[in-house]
C-alpha cells in the first residue's frame, strides 16, 4: 500500500466514522438523555471522534502485501487500540459514565464493524469498475486486432 492509497483509505473510513458516529450519538442520545440540550459545541464531537478514530489504523499501513494473518492480527489490534482510545477520550472529556460504558463500547464495535463492511463494498464496487472497464479494453482491442 503506498502512502496515497492510505491516505485515501483514512479520508473514506473519517468520513463512513463521522457519519455513523453522528447517528450513534443521536441514538444513544435519544434513548438516555432525550431531556438534554445541546450547544454548537457538540456539532463537532463526530469530527474530533471520527479524527480520533482514524488514528489507530495506522496499524494496518504496510508497504508489503499483508497475509491473511497479519491482517486479521492487525485488525484485532487496531479494534483494541480504537476501544482502549475512545474510552480514554471519553472519561477525560467527561462523558464517561455507569450507565452508558458498556452501550458506548458496544457501539464502538458496531461501528468499527460497519465501517469496515462499507470500506469492503467501496473495493467491490472499484474492483467492479476495473473489471468492466478492463473488458470493454479488451473488447475493443480484439475487434481492431
Amino acid at each position: 500500500m503506498t502512502k496515497k492509497e492510505l491516505a485515501i483509505n483514512l479520508l473514506n473510513m473519517f468520513f463512513i466514522i463521522t457519519t455513523l458516529i453522528t447517528i450513534v450519538m443521536g441514538v444513544m442520545g435519544l434513548i438516555w438523555e432525550r431531556d438534554r440540550l445541546l450547544t454548537y459545541e457538540v456539532m463537532f464531537s463526530p469530527v474530533i471522534i471520527g479524527f480520533i478514530s482514524v488514528l489507530p489504523s495506522i496499524v494496518m499501513y504496510s508497504k508489503k502485501e499483508l497475509t491473511l494473518r497479519q491482517i486479521v492480527i492487525r485488525k484485532v489490534l487496531h479494534l483494541f487500540l480504537l476501544e482502549i482510545e475512545l474510552i480514554a477520550f471519553s472519561k477525560i472529556m467527561g462523558i464517561w459514565n455507569e450507565v452508558i460504558g458498556l452501550p458506548f463500547v458496544i457501539s464502538i464495535l458496531i461501528v468499527a464493524v460497519l465501517v469496515q463492511v462499507f470500506l469492503w463494498l467501496v473495493g467491490v464496487q472499484r474492483a467492479n469498475t476495473i473489471t468492466n472497464e478492463l473488458k470493454a479494453f479488451q473488447k475493443e482491442y480484439r475487434r481492431n486486432n
